[in-house]
């Protein structure tokens, strides 16, 4: 499985890209020897299989916004989202936090 995410807002932006064959995880360029690929990638299934393809709200005035492509069983599922956020983004932020807390 490959996964690469990009994730932005008004103060930051984050980029992610996961190899787990290869075992590789990347956060912002650089190797996180650290980060565990396999649960990262079970939580973040999780949490996506409950959101839609698109969120897009051109009207808003939220800044913060993610791609998300996820290379599952030769399937490419691929996640937006601009101006406005799935109702559990929270459970994303706090996957992306931790990730900060480790690495």
């Amino acid at each position: 499985m490959k996964i690469t995410i990009d994730l932005f807002g008004d103060k930051k932006q984050v980029k992610i890209f996961l190899d787990d064959n290869k075992r590789i995880f990347l956060m912002n360029g650089e190797k996180r020897e650290s980060a565990d690929i396999d649960e990262f990638a079970s939580r973040l299934l999780r949490i996506v299989s409950r959101w839609e393809e698109k969120y897009y709200d051109p009207f808003s005035l939220n800044f913060q916004g993610y791609d998300i492509d996820i290379e599952k069983d030769n399937k490419v599922y691929s996640y937006t989202a601009r101006g406005i956020l799935p109702n559990n983004f929270s459970d994303f932020s706090k996957l992306i936090e931790s990730l900060s807390e480790i690495i």
